[in-house]
């Protein structure tokens, strides 16, 4: 499987997001292309593609309301 390079640079930056996916690109090719010899569609294997994005949208969001829930449970810290 194709890496994935890391960021240009270590903070945020204007085109940070478009340099996240031109690092993918290969990634991402060789995942479809793999689909598509073991027999999914192209179609097939977008909406496949989707729905982990979703899947995966959707467990980062819930794992902020758990950390969020927890970190108010414990209260407010108390510097010494």
């Amino acid at each position: 499987m194709a890496d994935v390079t890391p960021p240009k640079r270590p903070q945020n930056y204007p085109d940070r997001q478009l340099d996240c996916e031109e690092a993918m690109e290969a990634a991402f090719q060789a995942v479809v292309e793999r689909a598509a010899a073991a027999g999914w569609s192209s179609q097939e294997t977008a909406l496949g593609l989707i729905g982990l994005v979703q899947a995966h949208i959707h467990s980062m969001r819930e794992n902020e309301k758990t950390e969020l829930a927890i970190a108010r449970a414990r209260g407010p810290r108390v510097l010494h």
